[in-house]
């Protein structure tokens, strides 16, 4: 029998009618405005929150792959519910959408859990949107490729290293068809002008490959993403095997799409490639 990672969120933060999810997606990549076209990507950093506040940025990001051929995707979010451990693989042989199954590529899968401080918490992954609101987008633009997905309880500099160091190891033969997209939104619940500077700030260090900066900023509070974890792990990785350039794609607020400007939360699609 499939293990298959069932949705949670269909019909809340994204359709759960295939039809009128594929026409979202659909009338949204007509609308794509940037015209990226190097194909030597690592990967993006990705908004995870309910499409009508967050779509517009994240397919951004997504089209930017279509000019670099990959065959696996690593998937690197939040766990919003759960921080009692470090890493958790999700060890399913699917996950599914209203567009389908993803296959999850259990052979780096396994190569992952051999390592201390990798595990395959369940609960985390069956409680958690951060993974699944990235797979209809992706599916709609590479329905082909697989996923290694994992998520992040305990989200430290430290840890982000630690997975770097992992990461690296384990997918060091095949960088040039795998992609990573780190799922992550950034500030939280401040009025517009505030949330504009918390993650200006945050982006400014992202250009600058700067986590050490930007990890001290997080803990003066100065700067803050539910995805913090992932963005370290991007920053670091991209050091190691020698990607130096970010760009950013868009960035917006919830602000935009509900009409509070009061307690917003921002939104950031960047490329990290050489």
């Amino acid at each position: 029998m499939k293990n298959i990672r069932e949705p949670l969120v269909a019909g809340t933060f994204y359709p759960d009618n295939e039809n009128e999810l594929l026409i979202m997606l659909e009338n949204q990549s007509l609308k794509v405005t940037n015209s990226f076209v190097n194909p030597n990507i690592l990967g993006i950093i990705s908004p995870h929150a309910g499409y009508v506040f967050s779509l517009k940025t994240a397919m951004e990001g997504f089209a930017t792959l279509k000019n670099k051929k990959f065959k696996h995707v690593i998937i690197i979010a939040p766990s919003h519910h759960y921080n009692n451990f470090k890493f958790s693989v999700g060890n399913f042989d699917f996950y599914k959408t209203p567009l389908g199954l993803v296959k999850v590529n259990s052979e780096f899968v396994s190569s992952l859990l051999e390592f201390p401080g990798i595990i395959f918490y369940p609960n985390a992954h069956l409680s958690e949107h951060s993974i699944e609101v990235q797979l209809p987008i992706l599916q709609y633009y590479f329905p082909e490729v697989d996923i290694i997905p994992i998520i992040l309880g305990e989200q430290t500099l430290r840890n982000s290293k630690e997975l770097s160091e992992i990461l690296e190891k384990v997918f060091k033969d095949v960088w040039d068809e795998t992609v990573i997209v780190v799922s992550s939104d950034l500030s939280h619940y401040h009025d517009f002008e505030k949330a504009k500077k918390m993650d200006n700030l945050l982006m400014g260090y992202v250009s600058n490959l700067d986590a050490k900066n930007l990890n001290e900023s997080v803990l003066d509070n100065k700067t803050e993403a539910c995805g913090i974890g992932g963005i370290f792990t991007l920053l670091e990785l991209a050091g190691k095997i020698n990607y130096d350039k970010i760009l950013h794609l868009r960035y917006s607020n919830s602000g935009e799409t509900y009409g509070d400007f009061n307690k917003v939360v921002g939104y950031l699609s960047s490329v990290i490639y050489k």
